[in-house]
């Protein structure tokens, strides 16, 4: 039976576990200045472990398909087993939502992605802020895209292997982690697929689904508007308005 690293939520959780400081910092900067304010309800799709929601304002809600990532995300907040593309929410019930680490590129299609584009505007009130952090390699060779680190005893490899089907726009990547800590060979090993996009895809998806206005992108710093090809997080604003609000500001 293959085991992914999403089955081994501990040790992924662990090989993640840097300093959130920035990372939450930079999130609930974008609410305040871009958004609704502080939040008082937060969505986090493909949440995995929740590891950004201890000393969350308000409350948070996680949707994830993975039941070993929802087991350890539980003991942190609110979760909900379920589909991205379908997330079974009310209508206008969420301030601000967030997913990064290239959560969005597990998205293997366009209409994949343009529904969970949709879904999330639906359940965000109005003006209310979704921020996507994924590497926007698709301009890129695949080696570029390759990270390597060692963090809380967990050394972590992730890199694609080879350049992405022209077609599809889908690249294989592998990702190792080594629980440096066991006495043992504790080694999971795992391959699969991810979407590659380019900044004009993105503008693409974002025009066929109307409401959200790229507000703002960074790099993966947090702190210099950049929209290189690379690691991004970009800041979407919903539409005040009933209708279409799309926009794409200035970097």
């Amino acid at each position: 039976m293959r085991v992914t690293w999403y089955d081994r939520a501990s040790l992924y959780d662990r090989a993640f576990s840097w300093d959130p400081t920035t990372e939450r910092t930079f999130l609930l900067s974008a609410s305040t200045e871009h958004g609704r304010g502080a939040p008082a309800r937060t969505l986090e799709p493909f949440c995995g472990t929740g590891r950004l929601w201890a000393d969350w304002p308000g409350a948070v809600v996680g949707v994830d398909c993975n039941p070993s990532m929802l087991e350890l995300a539980r003991t942190r907040g609110s979760v909900l087993r379920g589909d991205v593309t379908a997330l079974g929410l009310a209508d206008r019930s969420f301030d601000f939502a967030f997913a990064l680490i290239d959560s969005f590129r597990h998205l293997l299609t366009h209409d994949a992605a343009l529904r969970h584009l949709r879904e999330v505007a639906r359940v965000l009130r109005p003006g209310g802020v979704y921020v996507l952090g994924f590497d926007v390699t698709g301009d890129l060779p695949s080696d570029v895209s390759r990270s390597i680190w060692t963090q809380n005893g967990v050394h972590a490899e992730v890199y694609g292997l080879g350049d992405a089907d022209p077609t599809t726009r889908i690249e294989t990547v592998r990702a190792i982690l080594t629980d440096t800590r066991s006495k043992n060979a504790d080694i999971v090993d795992d391959v699969f697929p991810m979407r590659t996009y380019t900044n004009r895809e993105i503008d693409d998806l974002l025009h066929l689904e109307g409401s959200f206005q790229r507000a703002a992108t960074f790099n993966r710093t947090y702190k210099q508007k950049s929209r290189a090809p690379g690691s991004q997080a970009t800041i979407l604003k919903k539409s005040t308005q009933g209708g279409t609000g799309f926009a794409v500001a200035p970097s």
